[in-house]
């Protein structure tokens, strides 16, 4: 016969399977909540890398941008103070008068000068040759004609060796037309007691003209092409032909100091 259960014992197999069941679902709801609030975590924390990483490149951006225009301020800046120094540069040149030799007087000559060698110019035209300008170093060097004897001059060759065409104007200082005048006589000389020239070049260089208008010496020797002339009429034809040229130049520029 079964003994009954008094009052005061307990069922422990059966408490202990009923507590076994309770133990087991409170420990797998604390696992759940742990796992839910560990979860619930991470993803706060990932989130507010995101964020704080969001803000950051946010901030990056707008420095850049600030950098960015106020590095285009700048730009536009120096642009316009460089649009400004340049128009300033302009118009402090075009205000001034240029000092430049024109194409006429690229030989540097004073007004006066470039004034008598126009009138040559013009009246022998292609036949004009000399094309070298002569600096004071090759007037005295050459010619034996010192800064100290001139006021002025202009002074003219050809640039090519086998060419002899010159013209020399010299305006002399007070007492030194006579010093001046025998300084080129002395080259002329020279010249023509060694004369080596080309056949063409023989009646031009014996032609030659040194003549005294007031204070002003010149030196003439010129004729441009006297090919035809020798071809058809012989050397003796070329020194007249010269002799004529020199005359009429000297007689230009008589007339243009007489002005």
């Amino acid at each position: 016969m079964q003994r009954g259960v008094s009052r005061g014992e307990i069922n422990w197999p059966v408490l202990g399977g009923r507590m076994g069941e309770i133990m087991k679902n409170v420990i797998v709801k604390k696992l759940l909540v742990l796992v839910t609030a560990g979860t619930l975590a991470f993803g706060m924390a990932a989130c507010g890398q995101d964020g704080e990483g969001s803000s950051q490149s946010s901030d990056t951006s707008e420095s850049s941008t600030q950098e960015s225009d106020a590095a285009q301020d700048s730009g536009s800046a120096s642009d316009e103070q460089g649009g400004d120094s340049s128009e300033s540069t302009s118009e402090d040149l075009g205000g001034e008068e240029s000092t430049a030799p024109t194409e006429d007087q690229q030989g540097g000559w004073s007004q006066e000068m470039e004034d008598l060698k126009s009138a040559v110019v013009e009246a022998l035209g292609e036949n004009y040759w000399p094309n070298m300008p002569l600096d004071a170093e090759i007037l005295e060097a050459t010619f034996g004609v010192t800064s100290e004897m001139y006021d002025d001059f202009m002074g003219e060759m050809p640039m090519i060796s086998n060419n002899v065409d010159t013209l020399l104007i010299i305006k002399a200082k007070e007492g030194q037309v006579d010093a001046v005048e025998e300084a080129l006589t002395s080259y002329r000389d020279a010249r023509l007691e060694n004369l080596m020239e080309y056949p063409m070049n023989v009646g031009k260089v014996q032609a030659c003209r040194i003549e005294k208008v007031g204070n002003y010496v010149l030196y003439v020797l010129l004729g441009g092409d006297t090919m035809t002339v020798m071809d058809e009429e012989g050397d003796e034809a070329v020194l007249s032909y010269c002799m004529e040229v020199n005359d009429q130049v000297i007689e230009i520029i008589s007339q243009k100091l007489e002005q």
